[in-house]
């Protein structure tokens, strides 16, 4: 009786969902062709963590471009954190910078409190908040699970996962509070696909994944303003990934940071919420789910995929 009396309401649901899906489908199709709709940040406070060195620090420059209220940087290096800054100066911006060690969770805490004291007395606002965090900041040791040291197991878990929940601790309430924010988490492909020699950075990966979408599911049952966006390339080409190798470059292409870079901002802007990117890596990703297993890993080594990280594993040493 019950399944009868609620056939009517699902159904009515269903013919919803479908109408919507179809809505959805549209807008994107359109957004394909024209250019999306990007919104102002003038008026936000950007905080940037890993903003030392690549991407982190070319999203920095490029934001910073966009002129933005304040730029707050985070990173381990202290000297070259500060020549971020000094750059985002130049260009008319203001920015402060901190030195933090995201594997400790009392320091993301300590700093956190001395961050949003720090822009309050840089604006002589009050009332001002970060109302814009990139989770950015990551690691790689770049080795199989039997070569790994476990304390850059541990590193890695800490810094690319854990450290997402303290900062979202910090920052969050005050978006949630003001109705107005935006969360982005630089994640990876190895966050939606395993890979040989990356066991822990996929598990890391996997992990700030299944976050930001938790993040977002919360933020949607609270109903608040608060923008995700979750990003998953293939692999960047910067010193994190040096000797990473790719069999049809012209196909599944390394990607360069300043691509990656101008890829991020537009999502930001857009609101996205998954960038995936090269897009044939979101056909990857779509056939992992679609084909068997063992299917799915010849076409991991149609690729050469299992072998990407075997040049790295050469070059870097830990």
């Amino acid at each position: 009786m019950g399944v009868i009396s609620d056939l009517p309401s699902l159904l009515i649901s269903v013919v919803g969902l479908v109408v919507y899906w179809a809505y959805d489908l549209v807008k994107c199709l359109v957004f394909t062709i024209l250019p999306a709709p990007k919104k102002d940040i003038s008026d936000d406070i950007i905080l940037v963590t890993g903003a030392a060195s690549g991407i982190g620090r070319l999203m920095a420059y490029k934001l910073a471009g966009l002129k933005p209220r304040a730029i707050v940087v985070w990173d381990l290096s202290t000297a070259e954190n500060e020549k971020t800054k000094k750059e985002i100066e130049k260009m008319g911006v203001k920015c402060i910078a901190f030195t933090i060690n995201l594997a400790k969770r009392e320091a993301i805490y300590e700093v956190a409190d001395e961050t949003s004291k720090g822009i309050r007395a840089l604006l002589g606002d009050e009332t001002a908040y970060v109302t814009m965090l990139i989770n950015n900041a990551g690691i790689v040791s770049g080795k199989k699970l039997l070569n790994s040291a476990d304390h850059m197991m541990s590193l890695t878990m800490d810094v690319n996962a854990t450290a997402h929940f303290w900062t979202l601790k910090s920052f969050l309430p005050a978006m949630m509070q003001h109705n107005r924010g935006h969360i982005v988490t630089i994640a990876s492909g190895a966050g939606l696909t395993g890979a040989a020699g990356l066991v822990d950075y996929c598990a890391s990966k996997h992990a700030a994944v299944g976050l930001t979408e938790s993040i977002l599911m919360e933020i949607y049952q609270q109903n608040r303003n608060v923008n995700v966006t979750l990003v998953c390339p293939y692999f960047i080409d910067t010193g994190m990934f040096k000797g990473v190798k790719s069999k049809y470059q012209w196909l599944m292409p390394i990607i360069t940071p300043a691509d990656m870079t101008e890829r991020i901002v537009k999502g930001i802007l857009t609101n996205e919420y998954q960038i995936l990117y090269p897009r044939v890596f979101g056909l990857m990703i779509f056939l992992k789910g679609f084909f068997p297993i063992n299917t799915y890993l010849k076409l991991i080594s149609l690729f050469d995929a299992q072998n990407a990280m075997s040049e790295f594993e050469q070059t870097r040493k830990h």
